[in-house]
């Protein structure tokens, strides 16, 4: 069992053993939130705040291996001996929550989060359920709000799917242009068919142009920067200017929606090919600014 389950049935165990489905993901964040807390789950702005796909997945496993009964709730089988198993910093954050939060639950829970975290509410549909009008009109002021087209690009290593789509939805993306030749990823939730269901019911737009990747066999062997810049100076010199017609395709693209992310794998842009696409994208259109995402950071080319 990996140790974010752990706390998970641990945290429930401490919340008298059953939460709502709702209020057992918006203490899971807020566990998060807390100082010196670890992080076990990432989360991203979803229908009712901060929502987490593998807190989800988790607890299907969980249910699956008879810790958790089979409920639209989090209840916990047993509900006694999770809280002690746990390590003496995830166990003092969770009995911490616990008293912080006390019997606070429903829409006072969500409330906390969304006056709290405002961020994590940009897609809420129940905001205006939620808080009073001059509340909802202070977090939405606290929003990033740039529409100024930009062409981005993001790598999904180092990434769970919850910060990935963070990542992009504070960064206003709307579409993702897959540039892998092939999309195929061992993390199973950034392969072609899972991403783009998780894309889309985000809101976001998924493209692939696998013509624009490095076949595989190139990339064995990349064992330092050097090795790295070879490959991607060979691609800009001798694989991309045979291939106008797709790099076309996404400057169309970029200009059409205007908040385009190229993704490929590596965390950092200068070890990605998807750099190169950038620059020659850019060149054709001459308008679109380079931004290079970084988790949550962004660097401007």
């Amino acid at each position: 069992m990996y140790e974010r389950q752990k706390v998970l049935l641990g945290l429930v165990e401490a919340f008298g053993g059953e939460l709502a489905r709702t209020d057992c993901l918006k203490l899971l964040f807020l566990l998060g939130q807390q100082s010196g807390a670890r992080r076990h789950y990432d989360f991203f702005p979803y229908l009712y705040g901060p929502f987490c796909h593998v807190a989800m997945r988790d607890k299907s496993r969980l249910e699956a291996l008879g810790y958790l009964r089979s409920s639209r709730s989090f209840v916990l089988s047993e509900p006694k001996g999770h809280l002690s198993a746990l390590g003496t910093s995830d166990r003092c954050a969770v009995l911490n929550l616990c008293s912080a939060v006390g019997r606070t639950r429903g829409r006072d829970l969500m409330r906390r989060v969304y006056l709290g975290f405002p961020t994590y509410c940009r897609r809420s549909r129940v905001l205006d359920r939620v808080l009073d009008t001059e509340e909802a009109a202070a977090v939405r002021r606290t929003w990033l709000e740039d529409r100024a087209p930009s062409l981005f690009t993001i790598g999904y290593q180092g990434h769970s799917i919850d910060s990935f789509l963070r990542c992009l939805i504070e960064h206003d993306v709307n579409t993702v242009v897959d540039v892998r030749r092939n999309a195929f990823s061992m993390k199973r939730d950034f392969s072609r068919g899972a991403l783009q269901r998780y894309l889309e019911k985000s809101g976001i737009d998924y493209i692939r142009v696998p013509e624009l990747g490095i076949d595989s066999a190139q990339r064995r062997n990349l064992t330092d920067r050097d090795s790295y810049r070879a490959l991607l100076q060979r691609y800009e010199r001798e694989v991309l200017p045979a291939l106008h017609t797709q790099v076309s395709r996404v400057a169309r693209i970029a200009l059409a929606r205007r908040r385009v992310a190229l993704m490929c794998f590596e965390a950092d842009h200068e070890c990605c090919h998807r750099h190169a696409v950038a620059r020659a994208v850019a060149a054709l259109n001459g308008v679109l600014p380079i931004v290079h995402l970084r988790g949550g950071e962004s660097v401007s080319a």
